[in-house]
């Protein structure tokens, strides 16, 4: 999905709403997965939490704050 988003539709600067749980999972670690996507697309992109989400759930937003749909 996020290959679909930040290559083929050209997003920039895209934000990521998940669970707390995955959050943490994201950001874990000295090479975390953020790092691993800021290495893989050349771009960072922003983890935000919202606790009120199921632990499936996201969504994922542009620099506009609009929900780009997948």
């Amino acid at each position: 999905n996020l290959t679909y988003i930040l290559q083929e539709q050209n997003e920039k600067n895209i934000t990521l709403c998940v669970h707390p749980y995955i959050e943490a999972y994201i950001n874990k670690g000295l090479i975390s997965l953020k790092w691993k996507w800021f290495f893989k697309f050349g771009q960072r992109i922003k983890i935000k939490a919202i606790s009120s989400y199921n632990l499936t759930e996201f969504h994922v937003l542009s620099s506009k704050e609009e929900e780009i749909k997948l």
